[in-house]
């Protein structure tokens, strides 16, 4: 008989709390070195412990990240704070954008 350090129920229960192999390292609390990731994966896999719930490679994919509002992005920052260039040009945009459908004239 097999023994394994992470038993089906443990891996079972880490992957229904979880969106990712990442997350299920976490709450294993397995180091995110060597083939841990791999390993963990295979584990899973060789289980049949469903894994369709997750939400893929990149962090927040399904997810829709939080904008700041434009009066948040667009004021003056303290030294050495600053907004990237992209997002100020969004904001820009959408200003603009904004104001043209009000009727507001541009400055």
């Amino acid at each position: 008989m097999t023994r394994y350090k992470y038993t089906p129920e443990m891996l079972a229960q880490a992957a229904a709390q979880s969106r990712s192999i990442a997350d299920v390292l976490r709450l294993l609390g397995v180091r995110f070195s060597g083939g841990s990731h791999a390993h963990i994966s295979r584990q899973l896999k060789r289980f049949g412990i469903d894994t369709s719930h997750f939400t893929g490679q990149v962090h927040n994919k399904g997810g829709r990240g939080i904008r700041k509002p434009l009066t948040e992005l667009l004021v003056k920052r303290p030294e050495g704070r600053r907004v990237p260039g992209s997002r100020l040009k969004r904001a820009l945009v959408l200003q603009r954008h904004l104001a043209s459908a009000l009727g507001v004239a541009w400055a």
